[in-house]
């Protein structure tokens, strides 16, 4: 928005002349988050939903953990196990909080959710600040809804939130609107507005794609460094894959049980194959149009738990 334009004259009236005042300034329009039901984490037993957990402390970790004693610490900070170990006083430190990371990956891919050809579907323009806009679909926007939403639910569960493409990069590398953080977790309690603003400007990709193959592997690479505790989860956006492209989801993802799956179609009944042979590997899977809502994709994949 802007300059501000104005008419500067003389208290006479007798000239005037155009002026600019200040410089332009973005207007980021972010989009909604459909707050979903506390009901848990699809794929999980049991009724725990809370993911942020205190690692236990072990004989190997007193040396980490603990130091000596000091005149002023409170006695309710001894830490009394590794003062026997020791042999002097010792205190506990701060608990080392072990936060279980979720990572959302959002296809982007133009031929996941802009069909050309016959059934070919019309393209939206998402506004680039002062670069060209970029491409976008119905399809996606619902994608970019889920992630949002799915992410928001899971950061106020207590995971951090990893947000990447199906090409294994940041949202905040690719998106116009990324926030400067761009190497850190969506965590804490403006993890909701972060996400928000990264994903507001967020488009297809461009047309230069990636060679397939080199695509899968640099996805591969990234999810193996992004996943390292066994509480970490994965969420699958993704348009309307093919077999094929099922099968390389389930070959770069590996035997992992804690994954769920949202698949975007416009006729959903044509991936009900897809969507069986993600259950079948262990994943929790469902397909969508987008007419439905968030809250009923959420549900049907908290059923099949």
């Amino acid at each position: 928005i802007g300059p501000v334009r104005a008419q500067v004259a003389d208290v006479f009236g007798l000239a005037a002349r155009p002026a600019a005042l200040d410089a332009p300034s973005a207007l980021i329009a972010l989009p909604v988050c459909e707050a979903l039901e506390p009901t848990g984490i699809p794929g999980e037993h049991g009724s725990h939903g809370q993911a942020a957990s205190n690692r236990r402390l072990t004989p190997d970790s007193f040396e980490v953990m603990t130091r000596e004693y000091r005149p002023g610490d409170t006695v309710r900070r001894i830490h009394w196990p590794a003062t026997a170990r020791r042999g002097s006083l010792m205190v506990r430190q701060e608990d080392y909080r072990a936060t279980p990371r979720a990572v959302i990956m959002l296809d982007r891919s133009r031929a996941a959710f802009l069909s050309q050809g016959a059934g070919s579907e019309p393209s939206l323009q998402i506004p680039q600040f002062t670069s060209a806009p970029k491409d976008s679909s119905r399809r996606f926007e619902w994608a970019l809804h889920a992630a949002l939403g799915v992410g928001a639910y899971l950061a106020q569960t207590g995971f951090g939130i990893d947000l990447i493409d199906h090409r294994g990069e940041g949202v905040n590398d690719v998106s116009a609107s990324g926030t400067e953080e761009a190497g850190e977790l969506f965590a804490g309690p403006h993890a909701t507005a972060r996400m928000q603003q990264a994903l507001a400007a967020l488009a297809l990709e461009d047309s230069g794609v990636q060679r397939h193959e080199t695509a899968r592997s640099t996805l591969a690479a990234a999810l193996k460094e992004r996943m390292r505790e066994r509480g970490d989860r994965l969420v699958l956006i993704l348009g309307e894959p093919t077999p094929e492209q099922a099968d390389d989801w389930l070959e770069v993802v590996g035997a992992r049980s804690k994954v769920t799956v949202l698949c975007v179609a416009n006729r959903e009944a044509h991936l009900f194959p897809i969507i069986s042979r993600f259950r079948q590997a262990g994943w929790s899977a469902v397909a969508v149009n987008p007419k439905t809502t968030l809250t009923e994709a959420w549900a049907g994949l908290w059923h099949q738990s």
